[in-house]
């Protein structure tokens, strides 16, 4: 090549970087500022979980203003806090932090080998899985595939177990669940109806769980705060929408839920459970308010309280449940609650 043509390529590649910067600046995109700072403070996980295609996208959702600011589940409260004060706007997330629990306590016999694609979705296709429960968990780990954070395994029943250390909150695993037996619950909660079928007594029997919900309803007439009920398709649709949309089966309304764990005493199945390693609340009797009036002591459901009338009552602390029914009788105020953590 002769030195007349290098200078002809070379003049011409000048010319088009010429006509390429001046195009970049006549038709160049204002980028909005706010998106990279809120990018910036975004997990930057791109799991998706927001229904966006990543953490940037979000962010431009939400400087546009169609969607809010906490509108990161991955992020919660701490960084929709963040995101709020780059937008100049007030936060109203909630500081509870979700985390996915299994409702299953896979208690249920086989039917049949599945030999097929190691998939819930494709087992859930073929005659309902092999389970003989068709509510249960599968355990062929489309949500431990689904999950980024390596939150959830399989245990050795076949079940899928969630670590809430690892867990952000993200609820894909909830929606990749064909059986919906994974729900987003507050991380502190302690109690859950672990059950997912839809059927009852005799048909949960047939089964061969010994651990499944019957619907009998013993907790829901057990429950001094109405915060359990047995829906079923002629039940309450409000409340079925503040919880999981079922048939037949005990679901607790956590807005309504004190974890007082008489529900759980009551089952006659087990299928509700207490997570005893969690914080719950327990009452204490100031000695120098009460009366000995005795209103508390009748009041409670578990012959948590002693003490006769005119003496001061005390607390026997491995009975209480933390009710609170004995706080709403007392004249003097002398009840107050305490948070405790079981051993």
């Amino acid at each position: 090549m002769d030195i007349q043509s290098i200078f002809s390529i070379g003049l011409l590649g000048a010319a088009f970087g010429g006509l390429l910067a001046y195009a970049s600046q006549q038709f160049a995109v204002e980028v909005d500022p706010r998106v990279e700072a809120i990018s910036a403070v975004l997990p930057g996980a791109n799991c998706g979980a927001c229904s966006f295609p990543g953490c940037n996208a979000l962010a431009e959702a939400i400087v546009s203003g169609s969607v809010p600011v906490n509108a990161c589940p991955v992020g919660g409260a701490a960084v929709a806090a963040k995101v709020a004060s780059i937008m100049g706007v007030t936060s109203n997330s909630d500081e509870r932090r979700l985390v996915a629990h299994v409702y299953c306590a896979r208690g249920c016999n086989r039917r049949a080998l599945y030999e097929g694609i190691p998939s819930c979705r494709a087992a859930a296709e073929i005659a309902g899985g092999s389970d003989s429960c068709i509510w249960s968990c599968l355990g062929l780990g489309d949500c431990v595939r689904a999950c980024p954070f390596g939150a959830l395994v399989i245990d050795d029943k076949g079940k899928a177990v969630v670590d809430e250390d690892k867990c952000q909150s993200c609820g894909l695993c909830a929606k990749t669940c064909p059986r919906r037996v994974i729900g987003m619950v507050p991380d502190h909660w302690s109690i859950h109806v672990n059950c997912s079928s839809q059927e009852r007594g005799v048909a949960v029997r047939n089964t061969g769980c010994a651990v499944g919900c019957l619907a009998c309803g013993l907790c829901e007439r057990t429950c001094p705060f109405q915060a359990i009920h047995v829906i079923n398709e002629q039940s309450d649709r409000a409340l079925v929408e503040k919880t999981r949309a079922v048939k037949s089966l005990a679901v607790i309304d956590y807005s309504l839920c004190r974890e007082c764990r008489l529900c759980a005493a009551k089952c006659p199945t087990h299928a509700i459970k207490v997570d005893i390693a969690k914080a719950f609340d327990i009452v204490e009797i100031d000695s120098t308010a009460c009366d000995g009036c005795t209103a508390c002591v009748a009041a409670c459901p578990v012959h948590a309280i002693q003490g006769e009338a005119g003496q001061t009552h005390t607390t026997d602390t491995s009975l209480c449940v933390g009710c609170g029914l004995c706080l709403n009788v007392c004249p003097t105020k002398a009840i107050h609650r305490m948070a405790v953590t079981a051993n």
